[in-house]
């Protein structure tokens, strides 16, 4: 007999497949993608994101409840030719919960769309 972990879930593994992929985000030409996300006290956020091609910039903000954003990760061009490994990081929420902001600016390029696959998840 099999160990729980390595059985198949009594729906199937869809679910988890489906958890587990990645967004297909079209970032405009000349434009930007914004994601918002809501982070609990005592939680964390992690990303994980790359193009399927080209460059875009990124930053990540971050404020309390009731503040202002504040940069954390000041924005910064990656280039993505076909091999890179993706862009990952987390970070910790502040003391009594926030919202993180995540932006991927196409500024650069007004003529193409970029096509970004991201993962993004809070956690308690």
């Amino acid at each position: 007999r099999l160990p729980e972990h390595l059985r198949m879930p009594a729906d199937g593994w869809g679910a988890l497949l489906e958890a587990w992929r990645p967004r297909e985000i079209s970032i405009p030409g000349g434009g930007s993608h914004e994601e918002l996300i809501e982070v609990p006290a005592g939680g964390s956020v992690r990303w994980q994101w790359a193009l399927i091609s080209s460059s875009v910039t990124f930053e990540v903000a971050c404020r309390p409840h009731g503040g202002d954003f504040e940069v954390i990760s000041e924005s910064e061009e990656f280039v993505f030719n076909d091999l890179e490994s993706p862009v990952h990081g987390k970070a910790v929420a502040p003391a009594g919960g926030g919202e993180f902001r995540f932006t991927w600016g196409n500024s650069a390029s007004r003529m193409w769309s970029k096509n970004l696959l991201l993962r993004l998840t809070a956690s308690r």
